[in-house]
């Protein structure tokens, strides 16, 4: 009598799905108002269960072909957050520095509180483009 091998695999592999879902776009049209205003927020995390849904599957038959196994959702989200704050770090830190500088300088009482804060407020918006369009080595 042969010896039967079951595999047991808690978690079904992550491939990327050949076909994504079609968008529904009457579901779409029909959130909105006469006016072109969203009806109802979305749960956000519906949102990115649905995202991941349409990317990926578990079914051999719906995956690209010769594409091996996308890495876990918990290892992409880490290595997301891993790029983050090193983009954050590279790009940031000269402007945390400028923003130190400019306490010093409020504290002197020299300079118009209203024109420490309109620098201030430069300094955020360099950094949110920044962070926007930095590309970070590996």
């Amino acid at each position: 009598m042969a010896k039967r091998r079951v595999r047991i695999d808690d978690d079904p592999p992550r491939l990327l799905r050949a076909s994504p879902h079609s968008a529904d776009f009457d579901a779409i049209r029909r959130s909105y108002d006469d006016e072109g205003v969203p009806r109802d927020l979305h749960d956000v995390g519906a949102d990115a269960a649905a995202a991941e849904e349409s990317a990926y599957t578990s079914s051999q038959g719906q995956a690209l072909a010769r594409e091996p196994e996308a890495i876990s959702h918990e290892e992409q989200e880490r290595q997301t957050r891993a790029s983050r704050e090193k983009r954050e770090r590279q790009v940031m830190s000269p402007l945390y520095e400028l923003d130190r500088q400019l306490e010093k300088l409020e504290s002197t009482g020299f300079y118009k509180n209203g024109k420490v804060k309109f620098v201030r407020k430069l300094l955020n918006q360099l950094g949110e483009d920044a962070m926007r369009s930095a590309v970070v080595d590996q």
